[in-house]
């Protein structure tokens, strides 16, 4: 595939673009599923599963983000 074909897909059908990119990767579809069902819960637990096999504490890392953002 080239570039031509890849802005020809953009502007056509984005959607299909990202199923391309993410191809068969089961916790990316995992996650667009979440997304498309607004399951804020699943998406929550799986944002606290990855940052705790990177061992990062999650919710030290979220108040980061907040305090980042004036949200304390």
């Amino acid at each position: 595939m080239n570039i031509g074909n890849v802005f020809q897909m953009l502007n056509s059908n984005p959607q299909q673009v990202v199923g391309k990119v993410l191809g068969s990767n089961p916790v990316a579809n995992n996650l667009v599923g979440m997304i498309n069902n607004k399951d804020q819960k699943g998406i929550e637990q799986m944002a606290r599963n990855l940052a705790k096999e990177r061992g990062i504490d999650p919710d030290k890392m979220y108040n980061q983000i907040k305090s980042q953002f004036g949200m304390n």
